[in-house]
């Protein structure tokens, strides 16, 4: 029977005069079958491993609406109101606002009157890859979540939120700011391994600890950024990345049985301040760096990797207890707690924003540091980085993350709340990115 695409069609016979061609061999077939097999395994390994994505997008599974939907988020083709350039797309983003009537014509700051306009229009308008009308409909939901919380809005709430409980709160939930990093960006630090949950759901609710990070936001939106920006020369103020933070999430003494003992209250937290984070204070996110995750954490989390866009990952790191390079790569020893491998025992729980603000408590210790981030580039932009839309995980890989959080967690947590409570947290940490 013929085997390759030149024998003959079964039962077919060969025409007069034409003589039928040898049978292919066995050895060819095998080669050939092998062959194909091999290209196809490196075709699935690279599209997995995310190396060539023009391979992916050329994949006869690959649809023309996928194809379509991640040449929109990559911004090789644009919406027809979807300017250009940058300085444009803030100007269209402006006049659409004022059109809605959510801006007046003649604003020229945001936050209380201490940042640029046109530096907070930037952050909605990257939030939503340059689209004009999304950015609109964004910036729009913030300014009616501005008016509405609390008692008197977002742009008092430094008058009418009082916290007594603040020294309380910080005992059991280590967190607060250090100095600067190398770059001149506020560096914030928090220790989850060392939150207490049941003795701190006795002494604030999540409603009033919500409440707490906006003011802490406030502070640094209205404050600390304006400070750090001011010793800036004046060509490179209110870029994006200088205007962005580092964020360290310490994991030490962290397991899953916390996720019992929270009684829902951890996740119900992450999830109500990363909603905030992301509809209301875009692309403030430099860096984030997990640091002594525990390997059930790392486990899990790479199993997450294939659902986090592709720019949002070049922007987290995660660490077992070997982090101290990566760490002090971006931050000065001199600006660290000895605990985290720094000189400086004062900074052990950080400082708070909403505490009486001096800015030299909160910038580099090391003076030749801060000149150099006042001289040098703050930070990398996202210019160049094609976004990647999230990819939901399959079956098979949901199967693992059961299999590894059954293997290696702790049972009092069932595993799919297992990696809600990994992604909670790195979410938690990236804000709006994820």
């Amino acid at each position: 029977m013929g085997c390759c695409a030149s024998a003959p069609s079964a039962g077919r016979p060969a025409a007069a005069g034409q003589t039928a061609p040898p049978p292919a061999s066995l050895l060819s077939i095998v080669v050939s079958t092998s062959s194909f097999r091999s290209a196809r395994s490196s075709f699935r390994s690279a599209s997995t491993a995310g190396e060539s994505e023009r391979d992916v997008a050329a994949s006869p599974r690959a649809s023309l609406a996928a194809r379509l939907r991640r040449s929109f988020m990559s911004g090789r083709l644009r919406r027809p109101d979807q300017p250009k350039d940058e300085g444009a797309a803030v100007e269209a983003l402006r006049r659409e606002l004022v059109r809605r009537g959510a801006l007046e014509d003649d604003a020229t700051a945001w936050h209380g009157g201490a940042q640029p306009i046109g530096a907070v229009l930037r952050r909605f308008l990257r939030a939503r890859k340059g689209e004009v009308a999304a950015a609109a409909d964004m910036f729009e939901r913030q300014v009616e979540w501005r008016r509405s919380l609390g008692d008197g809005g977002v742009d008092s709430i430094e008058r009418w939120f009082d916290f007594p409980e603040k020294a309380s709160v910080r005992e059991l939930y280590p967190a607060g700011y250090f100095r600067t990093c190398k770059q001149g960006r506020p560096v914030y630090c928090e220790r989850l391994g060392r939150v207490d949950i049941e003795a701190l759901a006795k002494v604030c609710s999540v409603d009033r600890l919500v409440l707490y990070h906006v003011l802490e936001y406030e502070f640094l939106m209205r404050h600390h950024l304006p400070e750090l920006q001011a010793r800036l020369p004046e060509e490179k103020r209110w870029e994006v990345s200088s205007t962005q933070t580092v964020t360290i999430l310490d994991l030490a003494g962290l397991h899953f049985g916390n996720l019992k003992k929270s009684k829902g209250m951890a996740l119900d937290y992450f999830r109500r301040v990363k909603d905030i984070d992301s509809d209301c204070y875009p692309e403030m996110l430099g860096r984030l760096l997990v640091i002594n995750a525990p390997f059930a954490f790392r486990a899990i989390w790479s199993l997450l990797r294939p659902m986090v866009p592709r720019e949002t990952l070049s922007k987290v790191s995660i660490h077992g207890t070997d982090f101290e390079k990566a760490l002090h790569s971006l931050v000065s020893p001199a600006d660290l707690p000895p605990s985290l491998g720094g000189s400086d025992e004062s900074l052990e729980l950080g400082t708070c924003l909403s505490d009486e603000y001096h800015a030299e408590t909160h910038l580099c210790a090391d003076e030749e540091s801060a000149d150099a981030a006042s001289q040098s580039p703050t930070g990398t932009d996202d210019d160049d980085t094609q976004p990647v839309p999230p990819r939901s995980l399959g079956r098979r890989a949901t199967k693992m993350v059961v299999k590894v959080g059954s293997m290696l967690a702790s049972p009092v947590a069932a595993p799919a709340a297992q990696a809600a409570f990994v992604r909670g947290i790195v979410e938690h940490g990236a804000q709006h990115d994820i």
